[in-house]
């Protein structure tokens, strides 16, 4: 009998551990999306414009995408007229934007324009600098 309960014993222990091990592993494979280096926020604001981002086309390389799913979202942006350029808050850090990065206006959907607009890596982009910009959309018709 008392064999009987030791392996009960173990048998509920064995089970709690089983149990934590489960809820880590769902714990730790929720930010997956986190991989791509997207915090909610920017997800949440890529969602909102996703059908207008789609048709935009880099400037400074023919036939390829501004974005790639989710590369683009709105952002902060001020113009420097010191510099003559456009400086927007990539995930937190200020860059500069080159002017072949800027999106024509006759090429920027409806619906965009109010608002600046940035496309680019993650942070986390191991294939691209910190500095990275595919396209910047200018606010209210540029300076």
């Amino acid at each position: 009998m008392r064999r009987a309960g030791i392996w009960a014993a173990f048998n509920n222990a064995l089970a709690v551990v089983m149990t934590i091990m489960v809820i880590a592993a769902l714990f730790y494979s929720l930010p997956a999306r986190a991989e791509e280096g997207y915090s909610h926020e920017h997800q949440t604001a890529h969602g909102a414009y996703h059908h207008l981002y789609n048709g935009i086309m880099r400037p400074d390389v023919k036939n390829s995408s501004c974005c790639s799913e989710q590369d683009c979202a709105p952002t902060k942006a001020k113009w420097d007229s010191v510099k003559k350029r456009w400086t927007a808050l990539k995930y937190g850090q200020w860059v500069d934007i080159p002017p072949s990065k800027i999106v024509p206006r006759d090429q920027v959907p409806d619906g965009l324009g109010a608002e600046p607009h940035l496309c680019a890596p993650p942070p986390s982009s191991s294939t691209f600098g910190k500095e990275e910009v595919f396209c910047f959309i200018e606010p209210d018709g540029g300076t």
